[in-house]
C-alpha cells in the first residue's frame, strides 16, 4: 500500500515536470494478495494478479481499491466498501491516498 500510495504522490510531480502529453497522466491501482510462485521476470497471470487486474477498473484516478484480504493485513487503515464484488471478493476503496 506505501508503493502505490508513494507511485500516485510521484505521479503529480511528473505531470508537473516530465509529462508531455496534453493532459496529466493518472493511474488507478488495485491490490490483492497470494502466493505467486517463480522468478519476478517469469511470471505470468495468475489468479493474484487476475484479481488485481479485475479491480483496478473501481478505482477512480489517482485511487487505490484493494481486496479484503489486503483490508485485512492493515487493521490501522481507513477503507470504504464499495458496492460491487469482484471475482466474489468484496472490495473497498482506500480513503486517505496521500498518507
Amino acid at each position: 500500500l506505501e508503493a502505490s500510495r508513494a507511485l500516485q504522490r510521484e505521479i503529480q510531480g511528473f505531470n508537473q515536470v516530465g509529462n508531455r502529453l496534453e493532459q496529466p497522466f493518472r493511474v488507478r491501482i488495485g491490490l490483492h494478495c497470494g502466493q505467486v510462485h517463480g522468478e519476478l521476470d517469469q511470471v505470468v497471470f495468475t489468479n493474484v494478479v487476475d484479481v488485481a487486474a479485475h479491480i483496478e477498473k473501481y478505482a477512480p484516478p489517482g485511487g487505490i481499491v484493494v481486496t479484503g484480504q489486503i483490508k485485512e493485513h492493515l487493521p490501522d487503515e481507513r477503507f470504504a466498501q464499495l458496492d460491487e464484488r469482484v471475482d466474489s471478493r468484496p472490495v473497498f476503496i482506500v480513503l486517505d491516498v496521500s498518507s
